[in-house]
């Protein structure tokens, strides 16, 4: 399971650039349900504090990283804790393919109630799937090249999106910040922590990665945090209290943009939900696929498919079951699951490793 050589390996920035085009998708469907408020401009200090929650919680990421850049969080479970150690990376593949289902299905959302209410969501959902699977065989580095080309498309299309916003902007639409207390705030701050995912991807794609992976993390988080409140703050700056009640704030934004001869400028944000989308999907299918490869190494693509009908399986139900949704949304149990992979398995990684090492150390005095 370990990398060899520069074989399906990619570039700090290919990642980071990766990273950035799926962080903005998480953004897009931000609305008051998710974040316990309709005051859309305190989500800006969300974002903030999300990331400095990324930057405290990596910290046993990349003190095993810094142990040994050539083993995964799975690869150092079984390397401590031996067969037991597999469950790790069957966690992180489920752990993704639960995730990758409420994208979904909040694809489909947006889809059936904002675009267009008489489209079949399903089909868009099958091919979307049906493209990842394919660009999952691919490998890490297709996805990442992929994700340099969108990152350019995001911040040209944010550019085209700012500039129609910003002439029809009034300061009037400022709110004082934490008016009904910072309740939203802290909310926002899990929303934004728990459905980012990045921190369990960098658990399983860290040792495919050359460059400078720690500082690139750093300036990716700081840059994303500062991207993704700036979208806010343009939003509210040009809409105020009408994204209060909308059920995709950014989307009804970006469709209130004008700019000389450009209209309807919320087919950039349209895209930039689908691109992100795919490559969300075939980058977790590919990471998903290398969990199942520490159970067997026959059937890769077998894997990655049985992994797409299933996540389509779950989209379908979320999508259609009010109750389940609700019970799959609640955000302690997204907070929980997140933290685990996130920091809890790195966390108990670093204290069986230091123990191990404690004991070695006495049998060597002995």
């Amino acid at each position: 399971m370990r990398m060899k050589g520069k074989k399906g390996q990619i570039t700090a920035f290919q990642l980071y650039a990766l990273l950035f085009s799926i962080q903005v998708l998480m953004v897009l469907f931000i609305n008051g349900s998710f974040t316990g408020g309709n005051d859309f401009l305190d989500n800006t200090v969300s974002c903030l504090l999300a990331a400095g929650l990324n930057l405290l919680f990596s910290l046993p990421l990349f003190l095993l990283y810094r142990a040994d850049q050539t083993m995964s969080i799975p690869e150092w479970s079984v390397h401590l804790l031996g067969k037991k150690g597999k469950g790790v990376a069957l966690y992180y593949g489920a752990y993704l393919l639960f995730m990758d289902g409420i994208y979904l299905s909040l694809f489909q959302v947006l889809m059936a109630n904002v675009i267009e209410p008489h489209s079949v969501p399903w089909v868009l959902s099958l091919i979307t799937v049906i493209a990842a699977c394919y660009a999952a065989t691919l490998g890490l580095e297709a996805s990442a090249r992929a994700g340099v080309f969108l990152m350019v498309l995001v911040l040209a299309g944010t550019g085209l999106l700012f500039s129609g916003l910003l002439v029809q902007a009034d300061f009037l639409h400022f709110q004082p910040l934490f008016i009904d207390g910072a309740r939203q705030t802290v909310q926002g701050c899990l929303v934004f922590f728990s459905f980012g995912t990045q921190l369990p991807l960098l658990a399983l794609v860290l040792p495919a990665v050359r460059g400078k992976v720690q500082r690139g993390f750093v300036l990716w988080n700081l840059l994303t945090a500062l991207f993704m409140a700036l979208l806010i703050l343009v939003a509210v700056a040009s809409c105020g209290d009408y994204l209060r009640n909308q059920l995709f704030p950014l989307y009804t934004a970006a469709s209130m943009a004008r700019l000389s001869f450009f209209e309807r400028m919320d087919m950039l944000f349209v895209v930039a939900w689908m691109c992100g989308l795919f490559l969300k999907l075939s980058l977790d299918l590919c990471l998903i696929q290398r969990c199942i490869g520490f159970f067997t190494s026959r059937g890769k693509y077998l894997v990655i498919l049985l992994a797409g009908g299933a996540l389509l399986l779950l989209s379908q139900v979320v999508f259609h079951n009010a109750e389940f949704k609700q019970m799959l949304l609640d955000l302690v149990g997204i907070c929980i699951l997140s933290f685990i992979g996130a920091a809890g398995i790195p966390w108990l990684l670093l204290g069986v490793r230091k123990w191990k090492e404690g004991k070695a150390d006495e049998k060597t005095e002995g």
